[in-house]
């Protein structure tokens, strides 16, 4: 689509242009980012991407088009309750008798299977579109940068 790969136009060209330095981007990455992207160790709702070791076009695709390409574990699912509500979540566990939905913020909703009408894969991805385009140039060379080295 013309419009992704624009986005990932935009986010290359800075990084043709110069050398990022991971040492200054740690504040972003805390608050643009950290909060659904933390280690597995700390419990992130979202892929590991500190340290990233593959290739720097798939860590600029995935920025670009986060619902590009979502991995299982991470497809957003939306149940729609008897009661009314649609909760939308990760399917972190799943039984004969319930499923469990882990939220946006992390909290888990276990639901029992009887309470559910509809239970549905969302092809769309909780992280944003256009999360960097507020990022300058140079913060988006360091973003890159802290990626690529930052160890969490």
């Amino acid at each position: 689509d013309d419009e992704k790969e624009a986005a990932l136009s935009r986010l290359r060209s800075p990084l043709d242009r110069g050398r990022g330095d991971p040492t200054r981007d740690r504040d972003l990455f805390a608050k643009n980012c950290a909060t659904c992207h933390r280690s597995v160790a700390k419990g992130g709702i979202a892929p590991r991407v500190v340290n990233w070791k593959g290739d720097r076009n798939a860590l600029l695709r995935a920025i670009a088009d986060p619902s590009g390409e979502i991995q299982e574990k991470y497809r957003v699912f939306q149940a729609a309750i008897d009661d009314g509500q649609y909760l939308t979540g990760f399917v972190v566990g799943n039984d004969a008798n319930t499923i469990t939905l882990m939220e946006p913020n992390g909290t888990q909703r276990k639901i029992s299977r009887t309470q559910i009408l509809d239970l549905s894969p969302m092809q769309w991805s909780f992280m944003p579109d256009g999360l960097l385009s507020e990022f300058s140039a140079q913060e988006t060379r360091d973003l890159v940068a802290f990626l690529q080295t930052a160890t969490n």
